[in-house]
């Protein structure tokens, strides 16, 4: 198509307020993301000069979707970054846009009760890391009061009054054993 049918097309878009072109996909840019409904706003750039654009509310995010239609939105979708350009196209009809692909992407969502599996899944599931942490704070602090007790007041043998081979022993054996430091177990770029 020529430049000045693209802009006899354009013109008759912003009179009549439409965006519905002769184009099955157009180019845009995304303007805002809604979680609520997994949608983005995007302005249409449809290559004009002179910076007029076409504004889309509720862009369905193109992806792998479950029950979109009864506003269940489980399954795998991609939210694009704020600014990024991308394409949409109209899928079921006047009005039912979709975006198909974007420059860029923040984040990768998956909703729903559904396996994940990275690779062969053989390192198992994730952890609930709230969780693992509460009781590893647990066995930090037992065994904190154990090497305590270990490394403390010599304790007598009973009955001998001697000092305890066994605290001796197990004081040996820990000496150049510090409790394990998991501050940092977190990964917060992966969560569920």
């Amino acid at each position: 198509m020529d430049t000045e049918s693209m802009e006899i097309g354009r013109q008759l878009r912003r009179i009549t307020g439409t965006v519905k072109g002769s184009f099955p996909v157009m180019s845009g840019k995304v303007t805002a993301y809604d979680e609520t409904d997994n949608s983005v706003s995007i302005i249409l750039t449809m290559g004009d000069t002179e910076g007029e654009t076409d504004d889309i509310p509720s862009v369905v995010i193109e992806g792998i979707m479950n029950n979109v239609s009864s506003g269940n939105f489980g399954g795998v979708y991609m939210v694009p970054t704020i600014g990024a350009d991308c394409e949409v196209m109209e899928i079921d009809g006047a009005g039912k846009w979709e975006m198909i692909k974007a420059s860029s992407y923040d984040k990768v969502i998956i909703q729903g009760n559904i396996l994940v599996q990275f690779n062969d899944g053989s390192n198992g599931g994730l952890t609930i890391t709230p969780e693992l942490k509460t009781q590893l704070a647990k066995n930090n602090a037992l065994l904190s009061h154990l090497i305590t007790v270990i490394n403390g007041v010599v304790i007598d043998e009973a009955g001998s009054g001697a000092a305890s081979a066994l605290q001796a022993a197990l004081k040996t054996a820990i000496a150049a054993d510090e409790l394990g430091d998991f501050s940092n177990i977190e990964d917060t770029k992966v969560k569920h």
